[in-house]
């Protein structure tokens, strides 16, 4: 699982992302989701990205989320709980990866709730039913 970092989610620390709502989203695997890292915005993402029109599908919210600053290695290390979507029915697709969007203010509002990071997958996977996200077991992402 490959990850890149938006600009914008890499300035949140530690403090902030341990206790914020972060949601997980699928990314369609046919889709041509921005790798910009300049995207500040998820609805400044190129549209068609997520993985919308499977009946059953809505944003999973991360939990046990730590994020861990290696000085020595010059690493910051971002990790959480695995994610089940439970009962995704007519997949629209495949799966290729997900994106951490971390939730601003009380509700969820991609005009200003900002993508974090995106997990890529090596192979895309197809869906039927429920659905694991496993991340890495070194976690979910390290950046420098």
């Amino acid at each position: 699982m490959t990850s890149m970092w938006f600009n914008k989610g890499k300035k949140y620390g530690d403090n902030e992302l341990s206790s914020a709502t972060i949601k997980v989203a699928l990314v369609r695997a046919s889709s041509s989701i921005d790798t910009d890292p300049d995207v500040d915005t998820v609805s400044a993402l190129a549209s068609g990205w997520e993985l919308t029109a499977s009946s059953g599908y809505s944003r999973a919210t991360l939990s046990g989320i730590s994020v861990t600053v290696d000085d020595t290695n010059n690493l910051v290390k971002f990790d959480a709980s695995d994610v089940n979507f439970p009962s995704i029915n007519t997949p629209s697709g495949t799966v290729g990866g997900a994106l951490l969007i971390l939730q601003v203010g009380g509700s969820a509002d991609d005009s200003v709730d900002v993508p974090l990071c995106i997990n890529a997958w090596g192979a895309a996977q197809t869906i039927s039913g429920s659905f694991d996200v496993t991340w890495n077991s070194a976690g979910v992402s390290t950046t420098t």
